[in-house]
């Protein structure tokens, strides 16, 4: 995958999540979508309930995961937030990519501003990949 193309309503959403998580804990989910571009964003429950790792509802998970198939869509990404420090992966983001054909969105707070990056996590490595943002 080269890029990942994102309207702007959905980076605002993504950060608007991030931000309003409680007790800065981080936050997680799916982008479904086709060819690259993103269609939906379905925030999951962090069981982990933490600033600093995260890990998605199985349940939640599955029931995303069923709906996405019936629409005819991919996971398109999977997202979380860095609540305190900047949008790159962490030791545990690196040692737990499960699904390294799959992009890691990452929302970071880094002084005092939101940013959003995308990486392909592949242990003990990653690589970066562009957003598109498009008015749709």
């Amino acid at each position: 995958m080269k890029e990942i193309t994102l309207p702007t309503s959905h980076v605002i959403k993504l950060i608007n999540l991030a931000a309003q998580a409680a007790s800065n804990n981080e936050i997680c989910g799916i982008i479904s979508g086709a060819a690259g571009k993103s269609n939906n964003i379905y925030p999951i429950t962090n069981i982990k309930h933490s600033p600093t790792e995260y890990a998605m509802a199985p349940d939640e998970f599955v029931n995303i995961f069923h709906k996405i198939q019936q629409q005819d869509e991919d996971i398109l990404a999977f997202y979380h937030s860095h609540p305190n420090s900047q949008p790159i992966p962490s030791e545990t983001d690196i040692k737990n990519a499960y699904y390294p054909t799959i992009p890691q969105i990452i929302i970071g707070k880094q002084a005092k501003a939101w940013h959003i990056k995308a990486f392909l996590l592949s242990p003990p490595h990653y690589i970066e990949i562009p957003i598109k943002l498009t008015d749709t």
